[in-house]
C-alpha cells in the first residue's frame, strides 16, 4: 500500500499522459537554440547597418562639398582674375566692344560660366551669354532705360536682335550685395531676370583710385570711387544635377538648404526649387513644403529638431523616424566660406536601403534554423508513433469489437511485446466472428425475404407515377410556349408557360376551349384557326410564322409572337391532331430595334472622328475581340497642302480667363474653322491646345489642293477680324492668329490598336508647322512649293530666308490675299506670250 500510495496521490489528468507527449522536451531544447541565434544575427545585422550608412553618407558630403565648393570657386577665379585684368589695364570696360569680345573667350573656357556681365555706376550694363544662340544684352545712355538683346554668330558677333525691355543693374540683388560688402559677395537666392530661374550671384565690385585730394602735410590723399560691378550668374538647377547624378544608396534622396532662409538652394529630386503666388511673385520652396515625401519628412523632422537651421552649428548624423515615413538614415552638415554663403547639405537614406542584403540574410538563417527545428520536430513525431500507433491500432480495435463491430485484425509489428499481444487479440476476434456468424445470416435471409415482396407489389405503381411525372415536368421546362389540339381545333392540353400566358389558372383549365375563347378579336381567332385546318389538312408543318398579338386582360398591349405548328400522327401515320409551339419575341424585335438605332448612331460618330474611306477599312479589320489587326491603315499622297493655325498669345490668355470661358471661346472660333474647312472640302486633321491642323488633298485627291488650302487660310483671317470687336470689348486686348503653309508628299492613316486618330507623318508636316511657329501674328506664312504653285494667283510678299529648326535656311514668303481678275489675265498672257518677250 505504501509503493501505491504516491502514484495515488498524483492528480489524475497528469497520471494519464499520452506517450506521444514525449516528443515536446526535444522540440523546447530545438526552439530554444533557434531563437538565440535569431537573436544574435538581428544584433549583428543592425551594427552593421549603422557603421555602412555612417561610412557612405561621409563619402556623399565630402564629394557635394568638394562640388559646391569647386563650382563656386570657378566663379571667383573668374571674376578674380578679370579684376586684375582691369586693374593691370589690359581690360578697358569703357570699351564695350572689346569688352564684349573679352566675356565671349571667357563663357566659352568652362561649362560651368555661361554668362559673364558687368554693370557701371551710370548704369550702364553689358551681359555675354552662352546658349543656343549665344546672347548679348546691352545697355548705353543711347538705349536706356531699356537694355537690348541680340544673338551672337559663332564668332561671338553680333548676329539679329531679339527684343528690349526695362532694365537698370543698380537696383539688382548682385549689383548691391557686392557694393554694400565693398569686396566679393554672394548676392542672395533669386530668380533672373531671363530666364527666369533660380541662381545665385557671386559679384565683385571694381573701383578707381584717385589723388586729387591733398592733406595739410601736402601729402596726396588716394580715394577709392566705384567704377562697377563684374558679376556670374550661377543658376542653382546645375547643383540639382550633380545631386541626382549621385547615387544615395538605393531610394536615398540629398538636398541643400539655405541657413537664414530655411529655404531649398538644391535637391536631388525632379521638383522645381519655387512656385508663382497670385501676384505671379515667385516664392520660394522650403524643406517640408516639397512634394517629396522624404524631403519633406526630413524638413519636418530637422524643424522640430533644431527650430531653425541657424542651430545647425556642427554635423548630425542618426537613425531617426519622422512622423508619417520609415525609419531613415539622416546626415545635417554645414557648408559654408568666406565671401558669405551659408548653406546646409542635408543627406536622407532609408534604412531598408542598408537592411535589405543583412535582411535577406537573417531570413535565409531564420528559414534554416526553423528547417532544422522542424526536422527535429518530425523526427521525435517520427519515433513517438513508432512506437505508439501499433498500440493505439490494437485499443481502437477492441473498443469497435466492444461496440459490436466484430470484424478487427490487428497489424504485426516490429516490437516483439506489442506482436504477442497483437496475436492474442486476432485469436479472440477470430472465435467471437465464428459465434455471431450463424444468427446474423438467419436474421440476413428474413429481412431479404420481406423486401423482395414489398417491392414487387410497389414496382408497377411507382413507374407510372415517375413517367407521368417526368414527362409533365419536361413540358412545363420548356421556354416556349407548348399546346395541342385535335382535328375539331379544340384545345386538349398545354405546358404551364401557356397557360399563364393565355391568363389560365392551370394547364388543365385549356381542355375544351377554342380559339374564340381566348382571343378577344374573332378576326384573329378565325386567323389562327385558318392557319391550323391548312397544317391538319395539308399535314405539312408552318415554322417560325412571325405575327401580332392584342394580349388578353385589361391592358390589351400587342406583342409579337414565333409560331411554329406540327401534325400529331398516331402509329397508321394519320394526323389525329396539331402541336403548336409560341414564343414571345416582343423582346427581341424591340432589342432588334434599338440595336440598329445605336448601329447608325455609332456610324454617325465614327464618320465624325475618321474619314469614310478609314473608317470601312477599320471596321474590316476588327477582330472578334474589339482590337484589330497589327498592320498599320497608312497611305502615301503625292501632293498634299498641310496648314498649321494657332492663336497668339494664348498662355496668357489662360492665365487670364477662367477655364470655362476659354474653351467656349476656343469652342466658338474652331466651329468657325470647321465649317471653313467643310465649305472648302478639306480635312481636318485635330487641334491641340490652341493650335489647328487641316489638310487638303486626303484621303481622296482633289483638283488643286494648294488653291483650296489658300482660300481657308484667308478666310480664316476674315473669321478671327468678325470676332475681333467683341473680343477686344471682352478682354480689352485684340485677337490674332498666326498661320503656317506648305504643300508636299505626306504619308496618313491610323496606327495603334485603341482610341484611333486619324494623323500625318512626313518632312512636309514638320515644315508647315515650323512654318506657323516661326511666323508673326495676322501673317500667312508659306514655303517655296507654296508661292511657286500658287503665284499667279495669288498676292505674296518675299520675307526672305530665316533659319529653320532642323533644316536649316529657307525661302519662305507671306500669302496677302488673291489676285483680281484683270491682273490674272495679264499673267495669262504673259505666260501665253513666252519668248517673244
Amino acid at each position: 500500500m505504501k509503493l501505491v500510495q504516491p502514484i495515488q496521490s498524483i492528480p489524475k489528468r497528469f497520471r494519464q499522459l499520452r506517450l506521444r507527449w514525449l516528443v515536446v522536451p526535444l522540440v523546447l531544447q530545438v526552439a530554444g537554440a533557434v531563437g538565440l541565434t535569431g537573436w544574435l544575427s538581428l544584433r549583428n545585422g543592425q551594427r552593421a547597418v549603422n557603421d555602412l550608412a555612417a561610412r557612405l553618407s561621409g563619402e556623399i558630403a565630402a564629394k557635394v562639398e568638394q562640388h559646391v565648393q569647386g563650382y563656386l570657386g570657378t566663379s571667383e577665379l573668374f571674376l578674380r582674375i578679370d579684376a586684375a585684368s582691369v586693374a593691370t589695364g589690359n581690360l578697358n570696360l569703357n570699351d564695350f566692344a572689346a569688352l564684349q569680345r573679352y566675356f565671349w573667350h571667357q563663357v566659352h573656357i568652362t561649362p560651368e560660366v555661361s554668362t559673364l556681365y558687368y554693370g557701371n555706376a551710370e548704369g550702364n550694363f553689358l551681359q555675354v551669354e552662352r546658349g543656343n544662340p549665344s546672347t548679348v544684352s546691352v545697355r548705353t545712355t543711347a538705349t536706356a532705360p531699356n537694355w537690348r538683346i541680340y544673338t551672337l554668330n559663332k564668332q561671338g558677333q553680333r548676329d539679329r536682335f531679339v527684343s528690349a525691355r526695362p532694365y537698370d543693374p543698380r537696383k539688382r540683388p548682385w549689383y548691391r550685395a557686392a557694393v554694400a560688402r565693398g569686396g566679393l559677395a554672394w548676392s542672395p537666392i533669386y530668380v533672373f531676370t531671363e530666364p527666369p530661374v533660380l541662381g545665385i550671384t557671386p559679384a565683385l565690385p571694381i573701383y578707381t583710385s584717385n589723388s586729387s585730394t591733398v592733406t595739410t602735410s601736402g601729402t596726396p590723399l588716394t580715394t577709392e570711387t566705384l567704377k562697377g560691378v563684374l558679376a556670374i550668374d550661377l543658376p542653382l538647377e546645375q547643383l540639382s544635377t550633380f545631386l541626382r547624378g549621385l547615387k544615395v544608396g538605393r531610394t536615398g534622396e540629398m538636398f541643400i538648404v539655405e541657413r537664414l532662409t530655411g529655404a531649398l538652394v538644391a535637391t536631388s529630386s525632379e521638383e522645381p526649387l519655387f512656385l508663382r503666388d497670385a501676384q505671379n511673385q515667385p516664392q520660394r520652396l522650403k524643406p517640408e513644403e516639397s512634394r517629396d515625401p522624404r524631403i519633406r519628412a526630413a524638413g519636418e523632422f530637422l524643424r522640430e529638431r533644431f527650430g531653425t537651421y541657424r542651430q545647425v552649428s556642427k554635423r548630425y548624423q542618426g537613425i531617426v523616424r519622422p512622423k508619417g515615413s520609415d525609419r531613415v538614415f539622416i546626415d545635417v552638415l554645414p557648408l559654408e566660406n568666406d565671401y558669405g554663403l551659408d548653406w546646409v547639405t542635408v543627406t536622407v537614406v532609408p534604412e531598408r536601403d542598408f537592411t535589405s542584403q543583412i535582411q535577406e540574410n537573417t531570413r535565409i538563417t531564420a528559414l534554416l534554423c526553423l528547417g532544422a527545428l522542424g526536422l527535429a520536430v518530425l523526427m521525435a513525431i517520427a519515433t513517438t508513433r513508432w512506437i505508439v500507433d501499433p498500440v493505439s491500432r490494437i485499443s481502437r480495435a477492441a473498443e469497435a469489437i466492444a461496440e459490436g463491430n466484430l470484424n478487427q485484425t490487428a497489424a504485426a509489428s516490429p516490437i516483439l511485446e506489442v506482436d504477442r499481444l497483437a496475436e492474442s487479440f486476432n485469436r479472440m476476434a477470430f472465435q467471437l466472428r465464428q459465434a455471431f456468424a450463424a444468427w446474423e445470416e438467419a436474421n440476413q435471409n428474413l429481412e431479404l425475404k420481406v423486401q423482395q415482396r414489398t417491392a414487387a407489389l410497389t414496382l408497377s405503381e411507382a413507374k407510372l407515377q415517375e413517367k407521368e411525372r417526368y414527362l409533365r415536368l419536361i413540358l412545363d421546362s420548356i421556354p416556349q410556349h407548348v399546346f395541342w389540339k385535335d382535328t375539331d381545333l379544340v384545345f386538349q392540353g398545354c405546358n404551364k408557360n401557356w397557360a399563364e400566358a393565355a391568363g389560365l389558372e392551370n394547364p388543365e383549365a385549356v381542355i375544351g376551349l377554342t380559339d374564340f375563347d381566348l382571343v378577344r378579336d374573332p378576326e384573329a381567332a378565325e386567323a389562327f384557326r385558318e392557319q391550323d385546318r391548312r397544317v391538319i389538312e395539308s399535314d405539312r408543318p408552318v415554322w417560325h410564322a412571325i405575327a401580332p398579338k392584342q394580349k388578353p386582360g385589361a391592358t390589351g398591349e400587342t406583342i409579337w409572337l414565333d409560331i411554329s405548328k406540327i401534325p400529331i400522327h398516331d402509329n397508321q401515320r394519320r394526323v389525329i391532331g396539331l402541336l403548336g409551339v409560341v414564343e414571345d419575341i416582343t423582346l427581341r424585335k424591340q432589342a432588334e430595334e434599338a440595336l440598329r438605332r445605336e448601329q447608325e448612331k455609332s456610324e454617325r460618330l465614327l464618320l465624325n472622328i475618321l474619314p469614310r474611306t478609314v473608317a470601312d477599312r477599320l471596321k474590316q479589320n476588327v477582330q472578334p475581340d474589339g482590337s484589330t489587326e497589327s498592320e498599320p491603315i497608312a497611305q502615301h499622297f503625292e501632293e498634299v497642302s498641310i496648314l498649321f493655325a494657332d492663336i497668339v498669345g494664348f498662355t496668357p490668355l489662360s492665365s487670364q480667363l477662367p477655364p470655362i470661358d476659354l474653351v467656349t471661346w476656343l469652342n466658338r472660333i474652331f466651329s468657325q474653322f470647321d465649317h471653313l474647312a467643310e465649305r472648302h472640302r478639306l480635312e481636318k486633321i485635330k487641334t491641340l491646345g490652341d493650335a489647328y491642323m487641316v489638310a487638303a488633298g486626303l484621303p481622296l485627291p482633289m483638283e488643286d489642293p494648294t488653291a483650296a488650302m489658300a482660300n481657308m487660310a484667308l478666310d480664316m483671317q476674315r473669321v478671327i477680324q468678325s470676332f475681333q470687336e467683341e473680343f477686344q470689348q471682352t478682354l480689352g486686348r485684340s485677337l490674332e492668329i498666326r498661320v503656317g503653309m506648305n504643300t508636299g508628299p505626306v504619308i496618313a492613316g491610323v496606327i495603334g490598336i485603341r482610341k484611333f486618330i486619324y494623323d500625318l507623318w512626313g518632312d512636309t508636316v514638320n515644315i508647315a508647322s515650323r512654318m506657323e511657329s516661326q511666323g508673326l501674328a495676322s501673317r500667312i506664312q508659306v514655303t517655296e512649293a507654296v508661292y511657286q504653285a500658287l503665284r499667279d494667283r495669288y498676292e505674296f510678299e518675299s520675307r526672305g530666308e530665316i533659319d529653320v529648326k532642323g533644316r536649316g535656311p529657307m525661302r519662305t514668303y507671306w500669302l496677302t490675299g488673291r489676285k483680281t481678275t484683270a491682273a490674272l489675265d495679264v499673267v495669262a498672257a504673259v505666260i501665253d506670250s513666252g519668248p517673244e518677250l
